[in-house]
């Protein structure tokens, strides 16, 4: 939430070594929800899309950390929760391991090191949306190649999911306030 607090203040930011200078952050957003400058990445199963987002780290922080977004979608529009025929109760099960259990099934490995995150967040949408996101905070990070944001699949059964980042992209972004 901190980040998102300080990332509203934007008015100048260079990021991934490039000198992108931003008026808005409106402008910021577009940059980093383009998925040509690679902050944005995903892998197609049979049925599902699991997309991940990173935000780098930002100057001035303590630690080297970042947030990766893990959004899962159903090719079909369907309710991602409700994936096969899932029964209402199977359906608040699927919530309560995304709110309390889904750590232990997440990590970033750098350089054959598993990192696990310190911090998740599950978004509950009340089936309002096609698609369900989860927040991930790494700390302590130290990116000298490039970085694979795992997510081993319990409830739908897709396996091993590996999103790929590269290194370029955890150079810190330098961020004025206004």
């Amino acid at each position: 939430m901190r980040k998102l607090i300080f990332i509203s203040l934007v008015l100048l930011t260079a990021c991934s070594g490039n000198q992108t200078e931003f008026q808005s952050i409106k402008e910021f957003d577009a940059y980093i929800n383009d998925p040509e400058n690679g902050f944005i990445t995903d892998e197609k199963s049979k049925d599902l899309i699991f997309e991940a987002k990173l935000t780098p780290p930002l100057k001035g922080e303590t630690s080297e950390e970042c947030t990766v977004q893990l959004r899962i979608k159903r090719k079909d529009g369907g309710s991602v929760l409700e994936y096969g025929n899932a029964s209402q109760p199977d359906v608040i099960e699927r919530e309560a391991y995304l709110s309390f259990e889904l750590l232990k099934d997440v990590s970033l490995r750098i350089d054959g090191k598993t990192i696990k995150p310190t911090f998740h967040h599950y978004e509950r949408n009340y089936g309002l949306k096609p698609s369900i996101d989860m927040y991930f905070n790494f700390m302590n990070l130290k990116v000298d190649s490039d970085v694979s944001f795992a997510y081993r699949d319990e409830l739908f059964g897709q396996g091993l999911i590996k999103l790929e980042f590269s290194k370029d992209l955890f150079n810190k972004c330098y961020v004025a306030k206004s």
